[in-house]
């Protein structure tokens, strides 16, 4: 028995960051009126670009120097390879009690495409627009619970047929290194699931995290 149920969803998330520059040490009259600077402001000159700059014979302030950010290596739930492909599971979690989410990052050992990993009966359909087929998708997965490997957990879809995983993945390049997604539909008492791709030896006593 295979198992899917319909997500809505509208494609790229978008997160706005909106800054506030504060501005000390002048007030304003109304039109015309002359701007003054505070009483506590200390001589200076503005460089270029509004950067306060000491007048001669000040002391300059020294600011630390920041720390070198190291990148945060992604977690790794085990590695299977193809002769196209490798493929790093890097997590599953739950995202409600009727789906998890999967993550995993794909490096691809020749010139390869994603239709590969495209559910079949997906490849030609239109997008949720009706505009360009989106045919190159990270929807070739499914989830099984252990006891119950009859029952087949599928990656979710919109009920016009778009998945909610990674997609309109072209062409890709040796050593190409490219991270993946799917949401797939799963009971919500399982904490271990055995996660397959199309192609690849499954991933068997996966844990699912919160």
């Amino acid at each position: 028995m295979e198992i899917r149920r319909f997500r809505a969803f509208t494609g790229v998330v978008s997160v706005a960051l909106a800054g506030t520059v504060v501005l000390a040490g002048c007030s304003s009259g109304g039109d015309g009126d002359e701007v003054k600077p505070s009483a506590s402001a200390t001589s200076a000159t503005t460089a270029a670009g509004g950067v306060a700059a000491a007048t001669p014979g000040a002391k300059a302030k020294a600011y630390p120097v920041p720390a070198e950010v190291q990148p945060e290596q992604l977690p790794s739930l085990g590695t299977r390879e193809n002769a196209h492909w490798e493929l790093t599971l890097n997590s599953v979690r739950r995202v409600n009690d009727e789906s998890v989410l999967v993550t995993g990052t794909l490096i691809a050992k020749t010139t390869s495409f994603f239709t590969a990993l495209a559910e079949p009966g997906y490849a030609h359909r239109k997008d949720a627009e009706g505009g360009n087929e989106q045919a190159h998708e990270f929807s070739a997965v499914n989830l099984t619970v252990p006891g119950n490997t009859s029952t087949v957990y599928q990656v979710m879809r919109t009920e016009a047929g778009v998945c909610a995983c990674t997609q309109g993945i072209g062409v890709v390049q040796p050593e190409d290194s490219i991270g993946v997604f799917a949401y797939l539909t799963a009971p919500k008492d399982a904490t271990k699931v055995t996660i397959t791709v199309r192609g690849f030896t499954p991933f068997t006593d996966v844990e699912v995290t919160s």
